[in-house]
């Protein structure tokens, strides 16, 4: 992992700017090298975390000396090696990733990436064409962002890099409505800064420097079902499953330094963990955070199912601790976060870097593709209905018992599905996200991209999910997280040929029994492997802090005096009354309006001026 800019200006204008602090400006998402080159007005900015090839020929930016292209790069190619033989007769100078990518695009133009299997951003300057090509992996696990204008064109890993060189960049207010209406982050190209959108994932670009503009945007990748993939029994499917994903693991082990697990009681690190050490007869050190709150802790749930966890090292924290460091998680995030989860990956990750860990994996994905969402296993239901009542009637009996439902009729449940067919995102425990009576009127907020568009499959829901409303949001939480302590995180349940195996296959071998990522459970029970059957769908104590008297009037006086009243972007009586009426409930209930209305107003509060954020905040 590394952290990078790239500017290529119509004029010396870089000149006037502190090259020093834009470099110190994300030193702590590359901590072990930083340098800067230029060449005919386009100007490369690098830090460098050490994984691959650990020796200073590895650095960037990385230069041909034949042709005079220069290549900045932050991620990992995992098949690299396999790569660098087809690259017969070329003279390398170092063991590194970086180089192998730069005689791909040399030797096979632009469609290079789809060799690539790995996550990256690339920026690459053509010097014969006089031209940027950029490129970013199939799912967006790595960041680029990107700003361009009359003056110029930037393209960086993070967005305060960026305003450190464009000062004019301002908040865009319509983005920060649509994520308090919708709950939605990261979902397009937007950003919540004006004119900085994000590369789109599994796509490349060529930038022009002679006309200063974008000539093409391609797109290398596509997901689909595949006929050849697909399995005619659960046995097939289990079999090239275990096979698959030890393929995946295995590249994802790929370092020259040591490897860590962001691990909890949940199916995927569970899965991880254990594979590991069966299959590669290794042992794999462990990060995990809980809660002082048993009811929610993962560190006491975990010390049931692992004899070993003593060798764990974990952190427990309490909502106190959260609401301390928001801002500046928030800071660091350049954006709202996920929940009180993040805070705990954040905190964590601090915990990683103490313990000279640079590489850590985590299950992300395995909700997307094997049924983990507890909407998605309702949709799956309602499709099962129409398919086969009888076996409906037999998952829907052990549905209600793992998941503390009574539904006693079909019809009964039928009519409870119906909501969850669309675009619209709900918490853990299937609860709506979006609060649209809380924002000020504006024509722009219902447009195509936050309604609630219906589907038709559930594997439009699938894809909608890992491409827009969920899994985005969750890959950038945990790059943030991490690059703010120089950690690198990995998916490897993201590898792309075993996510094509998993989509091109029926969802009947991935939900079975009651069981969400059924061939996992099978896995688990094939090698007496101890496991919860079901995940804490609501793993914080998030909601019982909300409650809090105390809290309530502290976060009522912080907006009701704040900038989102200010600035008219929130109807505050409406916020007041909603968040009485949950004070007042019985009922636990849904608190994430007030997460968003509190997110929202911190991040304006740190970003509305660009030389606040700069001369208060510095960086870190």
């Amino acid at each position: 992992m590394c952290g990078f800019l790239v500017f290529a200006s119509k004029s010396k204008k870089i000149l006037n700017f502190d090259r020093a602090k834009i470099l110190n400006s994300q030193r702590h998402r590359g901590p072990d090298k930083k340098n800067f080159f230029e060449t005919d007005n386009v100007y490369f900015f690098h830090n460098r975390l050490k994984i691959i090839d650990l020796s200073n020929n590895a650095n960037q930016p990385f230069i041909s000396k034949e042709t005079g292209n220069v290549i900045v790069f932050n991620g990992e190619i995992y098949n690299f090696q396999a790569l660098k033989r087809k690259l017969k007769n070329t003279n390398f100078k170092s063991e590194s990733d970086t180089e192998v990518l730069l005689y791909l695009y040399e030797k096979y133009g632009d469609n290079f990436v789809e060799l690539l299997n790995g996550m990256f951003s690339i920026v690459i300057y053509n010097n014969k064409k006089n031209k940027i090509f950029s490129a970013r992996d199939r799912f967006g696990i790595k960041p680029l962002y990107i700003n361009h204008n009359k003056d110029g064109v930037i393209y960086s890993t993070e967005v305060k890099s960026i305003i450190l060189i464009n000062k004019e960049i301002g908040l865009d207010y319509l983005e920060i409505k649509k994520y308090i209406a919708t709950g939605l982050l990261y979902l397009n190209q937007e950003t919540f800064f004006k004119n900085v959108y994000i590369h789109q994932k599994s796509y490349f670009y060529n930038f022009s420097l002679r006309s200063f503009s974008f000539i093409s945007k391609s797109q290398y990748w596509k997901l689909k079902k595949y006929k050849n993939l697909v399995c005619k029994n659960f046995e097939s499917f289990y079999e090239k499953f275990l096979n698959k994903f030890k393929n995946a693991l295995q590249l994802n082990l790929v370092s020259d330094v040591e490897v860590g697990l962001l691990y909890s009681s949940g199916t995927d690190s569970n899965f991880i963990k254990n594979f590991i050490e069966l299959n590669f007869k290794k042992k794999i050190k462990t990060f995990t955070y809980g809660w002082n709150n048993k009811k929610y802790d993962e560190i006491s749930r975990l010390r049931k199912l692992d004899y070993n966890f003593k060798d764990n090292k974990n952190i427990t924290l309490n909502s106190n601790q959260v609401i301390k460091k928001l801002k500046d998680i928030i800071y660091k995030c350049e954006g709202p976060i996920g929940g009180f989860g993040t805070v705990g990956i954040f905190h964590l990750m601090k915990v990683v870097k103490k313990n000279k860990i640079k590489v850590l994996l985590s299950g992300e994905g395995g909700d997307e593709f094997l049924m983990g969402y507890l909407n998605l296993q309702i949709i799956f239901l309602k499709d099962l209905y129409n398919l086969n009542k009888n076996r409906f009637h037999i998952e829907l009996k052990k549905f209600n018992y793992n998941n503390n439902y009574n539904f006693k009729t079909a019809s009964e449940f039928l009519i409870f599905s119906n909501k969850f067919l669309n675009s619209e995102i709900f918490t853990p425990d299937a609860q709506r996200m979006s609060d649209y009576n809380l924002i000020t009127y504006s024509n722009a907020i219902k447009n195509k991209d936050v309604e609630a568009k219906k589907y038709k499959s559930l594997s439009s829901v699938v894809k909608n999910y890992a491409f827009k409303v969920k899994l985005p949001k969750l890959l950038t939480f945990l790059d943030k997280c991490s690059g703010s302590f120089g950690v690198e995180s990995r998916v490897p349940m993201l590898d792309h040929e075993f996510v094509n195996f998993l989509y091109s296959n029926k969802d009947s071998f991935k939900f079975y029994n009651g069981l969400s990522k059924y061939p996992i459970m099978t896995w688990f029970k094939n090698n007496n492997i101890k496991h919860f059957p079901s995940k804490l769908n609501v793993a914080t104590e998030q909601r019982e802090f909300f409650k809090n008297i105390k809290n309530y009037k502290k976060i009522i006086a912080t907006i009701k005096n704040g900038q989102l009243c200010k600035l008219k972007i929130i109807k505050f009586n409406i916020f007041e009354k909603k968040y009485k009426q949950f004070i007042n409930s019985k009922e636990l209930g849904n608190s994430f309006f007030i997460w968003k209305i509190l997110n929202a107003e911190y991040f304006v509060q740190l970003f509305k001026k660009n030389s606040e954020v700069f001369n208060n905040k510095g960086f870190i």
